[in-house]
């Protein structure tokens, strides 16, 4: 960092003569060197905010009129005595003020007053502040802050190429992280295997895809053209009533998003959902090949339904609906952006299970003020039931197993035929364990693990598995909120 600090007037003054450095600074460097239009922006738009001019140069980083002083003013530079001096060596404090004095070799000649006086009111019209550092500025936004819009603004201004996608992803209706991550994907620049053999390394199962177990590792096959990554699309888009349609490659495929939502009140949200979908699924082949997991299409889908509902609301400052609501909604209803309304539909879902019912708990210590919640679906994903409970005083563990025997509770208590097997998912591992083992576990959750393991012996098709904790996020909420001990909440669906 020392030697890219040191390098940041070579970067602003001396573009494209930078003969030492590393390979990062040189890069930029020549970058410059290569496109003057773009560093004439970046030179003009960071302006120094002298503080108590301690770290400023005044005749190469001060300016008047958009350039250095020792260029407007050339004939007072030739006869400066100090040519390299910082602001705060050419002048002093008298009374918290500041007086200039700036030391020549000669007196100025009649033909040089003009400038002199010029000069003199330049250095008037600058302020420093005693008790400020010196900052950097960007003078193309009001409050002195760099933004990327305003770059791209000053780019079209100038007339400059700007890239398409431009407005379609710079938008911060997501993480930074993976607005960059989607600015390289439609580059073609994120370290697929196919990109890593074109720069000479050899990738191992470079012709078999993780995901799919055929065809390469391309960018287009990963997140278009895979049968996996198909089916998130096709179910995804579903939940807007929108057919799945592959397309040729990942950038026809981000330019007609938009087209596929007519609605202006749900547009925003349809765009949130392309970065939460390509988001997840390279997050997903990620885990499958650096860490060894297995793909889990049930994961992913709550993954993406958690990362739209929560970056939805982050960005839509004027939505107050809890995000609870908002991760169900994205399941089972489309959400009225503009009006703040909700319109239900029915949306179809991929058959998983006969019935899913995710439970967790949640405790606020150990022990602490507890709650419990659960959601149940059907083979097509629709919410059957779901519940939030206040349980008092817990540990985090008698939270989970009172999660799961209130949920076999509200199952017994509301039996169908049409109910051929039922899994219920936990978030906890330990809890799980103790359900299909011998052991009983703590002694005063003796009756409510009895329960539970009666209700899974009940019939062949109740079972009960552990789930990750990322893939269970809907629960959570509801967990999180009955621990709050507002008011307990059990509502049940056409069942």
């Amino acid at each position: 960092m020392r030697e890219y600090g040191s390098s940041t007037k070579s970067l602003l003054w001396n573009f494209g003569e930078v003969k030492s450095g590393s390979h990062f600074v040189k890069s930029i460097n020549k970058f410059f060197g290569e496109n003057h239009r773009v560093f004439n922006i970046v030179k003009n738009g960071f302006q120094v905010v002298i503080g108590n001019g301690e770290k400023v140069r005044l005749w190469q980083e001060v300016k008047w009129d958009s350039v250095p002083l020792k260029i407007a003013f050339p004939r007072i530079f030739v006869l400066a005595s100090n040519k390299s001096g910082r602001v705060a060596k050419f002048g002093r404090w008298e009374e918290s003020k500041w007086v200039w004095d700036v030391n020549l070799h000669r007196d100025v000649f009649d033909w040089e007053v003009d400038q002199w006086n010029c000069f003199k009111m330049c250095l008037e019209s600058i302020l420093l502040r005693d008790a400020f550092p010196n900052a950097l500025a960007w003078a193309f936004c009001s409050n002195g802050l760099f933004s990327v819009r305003s770059f791209r603004r000053c780019l079209e201004d100038n007339n400059d190429v700007v890239d398409p996608f431009c407005d379609f992803i710079w938008r911060g209706i997501c993480p930074p992280k993976v607005e960059v991550f989607v600015w390289q994907l439609l580059k073609g620049r994120i370290l697929v295997s196919d990109v890593l053999h074109r720069f000479g390394f050899q990738a191992n199962n470079f012709d078999v895809y993780p995901l799919c177990g055929g065809g390469s590792e391309t960018i287009d096959h990963l997140f278009l053209h895979c049968d996996w990554s198909n089916e998130v699309w096709r179910i995804s888009m579903g939940w807007w009533n929108v057919f799945w349609c592959s397309s040729p490659n990942i950038r026809e495929w981000a330019a007609c998003w938009n087209s596929f939502c007519s609605s202006k009140s749900k547009k925003r949200a349809w765009n949130t959902l392309f970065f939460a979908v390509v988001w997840s699924i390279w997050e997903c082949q990620n885990e499958v090949v650096f860490s060894g997991k297995n793909k889990d299409m049930g994961v992913v889908l709550e993954t993406i339904k958690f990362r739209l509902a929560l970056w939805f609301k982050n960005h839509c400052s004027g939505s107050k609906d809890d995000l609870t609501i908002l991760i169900l909604d994205v399941s089972d209803r489309c959400v009225d952006i503009s009006a703040a309304k909700v319109q239900r539909v029915v949306v179809p879902h991929p058959p998983f299970l006969d019935l899913s019912l995710y439970v967790d708990g949640f405790a606020r210590g150990n022990p602490g003020e507890a709650g419990i919640g659960g959601i149940l679906r059907d083979l097509r994903g629709r919410i059957l039931c779901l519940f939030s409970f206040y349980v008092g005083v817990l540990d985090a563990f008698s939270a989970e197993v009172m999660a799961i025997h209130r949920a076999c509770q509200l199952i017994s208590g509301k039996s169908s035929n049409a109910w051929r097997a039922i899994t219920i998912f936990s978030d906890s591992k330990s809890a799980v364990d103790c359900i299909l083992g011998s052991d009983f576990g703590n002694l005063q959750l003796v009756n409510f693990v009895y329960d539970i393991r009666q209700f899974l012996n009940s019939s062949d098709g109740f079972d009960i598995k552990f789930l990750s904790r990322s893939a269970n996020p809907s629960t959570d909420c509801l967990a999180k909120a009955g621990s709050l001990g507002r008011g307990d909440r059990l509502e049940w669906g056409n069942v």
